[in-house]
């Protein structure tokens, strides 16, 4: 056994080693002994969580890169990819790439976006749960992708092809070389916007030790570096079983699995999947062969996913087979809500629609996607859930009533905010709402004060005695949009993923402050400028090494009454945000024994581009306090 060169013996092999009397330490020692020491900021791979190597039983492949060289950088950086414990094997063009531990896919397809997910091409990402924390392995550069978004996998689950993809070159052709990009983070995040996909964040977790591995020739799979060769023991699901086909004896289809229609009847193939797949593929049997043409795996393993991808680009066949012949074996009566089944009933082109876009269309998603089309196209979803869905539809609850009627009168408010980036979603269309209202006062009152004066009063928010939410910890998860009484602008966000290092005590949610032409956080107060005393607006806020930017502090009084769009400004401070969460000074203002402020409710507000703002900036722990001069 080969122990590290430098190495502290833990109390409990010492402790173990006395009680044994002094037995030699090569028999005790334990397995992490021989573990690679994981750079700072990363951690051991937990013993909970078993990975094989992720390709085919019996093969050797050898590490072309190793840990912490080229791009296998960064160990919890919360905004970038921390592959710093990733290696890269050796793998020919289109060769079997599996899955190197049971999960669920969380996404399988291109990385799009920023340098750093364009250049991991064609991937699939796993999603492993040990206890209470969440695991998380990346495959990368393949040629080709065989498994869908939410599906099921195992060890003997084929992910895809490797392959040379990435940095936006073709699928086979990109700038590294073939070879596999494998990597495993705990508690990363993963971006799904259409123009920036892949993973970020989290912490980078050190893949040793590989079980049924043996490592060049004889040793076991840990302390790896450069130019180990690793071959997989065990077998894969690949080779064994099926009957008929053009799979000859099952060929590589496994019980049924690739050896087209006939390989899946001949293998057994009915025991293949759950109730509901069984059911669905003996009723459509062009299913299988369609997918075995497109190149997804079609083995035992794999015919959940292939049913699931079906039904999201065909939902019209999948639901009648699902809802027909197989209704006694398939649940498609409970995937979403009763409005939500029953508006995709009717509307049978949304979820194509969604499957093109890339969106996972699996069950678990189609409230999302039902929110997120009447969103984009409020008028055509109203009106199926005020007609044929309206007897499981609420949409005449979603908002106030001068809401609903605002959104009703004027249907191209969602889409702009929509395509701004905001949350559309039911409960958020208040916010929504009043955030037009303040940059649109006029059309605003016009549509308040006509068609919808029976059910609107004014747009303004009510005066708060102090400010609201000030420690931004009442949202309990991210929201976009404007929150409370925040407005009358600008955007802001909470985010309770963002990492609370150095966060001086704040909380778990910060407030996010974007500058843009027309973006102003801000709040009306129901207290009063009094004579001779000092008002300041200040807050902790922090921007980042790669953000660093700056925030106008703005201090004002509302020049009538109850109304936060008649602000005027009294006095404003820039201040340049760094790196660290910090307390600024924020903005002083003093007042006279006379002026026009003396009297009037009191604005507070960060300002826009136009101001002197700059940049993404999170803030948090807002205040406002008097005081004597």
């Amino acid at each position: 056994m080969r122990f590290r060169s430098s190495f502290l013996v833990p109390v409990a092999v010492l402790s173990t080693l006395f009680a044994c009397g002094g037995e030699d330490l090569e028999s005790i020692a334990t397995s992490q002994d021989m573990l690679t020491t994981p750079a700072t900021g990363a951690d051991f791979k937990p013993a909970g969580l078993t990975l094989v190597p992720p390709w085919a039983s019996g093969v050797q492949h050898t590490i072309t890169q190793a840990y912490g060289v080229g791009a296998h950088i960064h160990t919890n950086e919360s905004r970038k990819t921390n592959d710093h414990h990733a290696l890269d094997f050796d793998l020919r063009l289109n060769e079997d790439v599996y899955a190197a531990a049971d999960g669920q896919v969380v996404f399988a397809g291109k990385a799009t976006g920023a340098t750093s997910f364009a250049s991991f091409g064609n991937i699939v990402f796993l999603r492993h749960t040990v206890g209470a924390e969440q695991y998380y392995s990346l495959y990368a550069h393949l040629s080709s992708v065989a498994v869908a978004t939410g599906a099921t996998v195992t060890t003997n689950t084929r992910l895809g092809g490797a392959g040379n993809s990435g940095s936006g070159e073709s699928p086979t052709v990109g700038t590294f070389g073939v070879h596999l990009h494998f990597a495993l983070y705990r508690n990363a995040s993963f971006q799904t916007a259409a123009d920036a996909r892949g993973p970020y964040g989290g912490q980078a977790i050190l893949p040793e030790a590989f079980a049924s591995c043996s490592k060049n020739g004889s040793g076991s799979c840990e302390n790896l570096v450069l130019n180990d060769r690793l071959t997989r023991g065990g077998t894969t699901s690949t080779g064994a079983g099926g009957g008929g086909g053009s799979g000859g004896a099952g060929g590589s289809g496994g019980a049924g699995g690739s050896g087209g229609a006939g390989g899946g009847a001949g293998g057994g193939g009915g025991s293949c999947g759950s109730t509901c797949t069984q059911c669905v593929l003996t009723q459509r049997t062009d299913i299988l062969p369609f997918y075995q043409s497109s190149g997804w795996d079609t083995s035992c393993g794999s015919r959940d996913s292939i049913v699931s991808n079906w039904c999201g680009i065909d939902p019209a066949s999948c639901g009648a087979v699902q809802s027909g012949s197989c209704a006694s074996a398939c649940g498609v009566s409970s995937c979403g809500s009763s409005c939500t089944q029953c508006v995709l009933a009717q509307r049978t082109d949304i979820l194509p629609f969604y499957q093109s876009s890339g969106w996972d269309t699996s069950c678990g998603s189609r409230d999302s996607i039902v929110s997120n089309w009447c969103g984009i196209d409020p008028a055509s979803c109203g009106a199926v859930k005020s007609g044929s869905c309206a007897s499981t539809c609420g949409g005449g609850s979603c908002g106030s009533s001068c809401t609903q009627c605002v959104l009703a009168q004027r249907t191209d408010i969602l889409p702009f905010y929509q395509s701004s980036g905001w949350d559309t979603s039911c409960g958020n269309r208040d916010s929504i709402v009043s955030n037009w209202c303040g940059i649109d006062p006029a059309s605003c009152g016009a549509v308040r004060s006509g068609s919808c004066a029976s059910t609107c009063v004014a747009f303004d928010p009510p005066p708060q005695p102090t400010l609201l939410n000030a420690q931004i910890e009442t949202v309990s998860t991210p929201q976009f949009g404007r929150i409370d009484s925040f407005g009358p602008y600008g955007g802001w966000a909470f985010h309770a993923s963002y990492p609370r290092t150095g966060n001086s005590g704040l909380g778990q949610r910060f407030g996010f402050y974007s500058a843009g032409a027309a973006e102003t956080v801000g709040q009306l107060l129901s207290a009063r400028f009094a004579a001779n005393r000092v008002y300041t607006f200040r807050s902790f806020a922090q921007g980042g090494s790669d953000n660093a930017g700056s925030v106008p502090y703005e201090i004002g009084y509302a020049s009538t009454d109850g109304a936060l769009s008649s602000f005027r400004l009294l006095a404003r401070q820039v201040h340049t945000t760094g790196a660290g969460w910090a307390p600024t000074s924020g903005v002083a203002y003093r007042t006279g024994s006379t002026g026009a402020e003396l009297g009037k409710q009191i604005i507070v507000r960060l300002g826009d581009r136009a101001a002197g703002g700059s940049s993404d900036i999170w803030f948090d722990n807002l205040e406002i306090v008097s005081a004597a001069p």
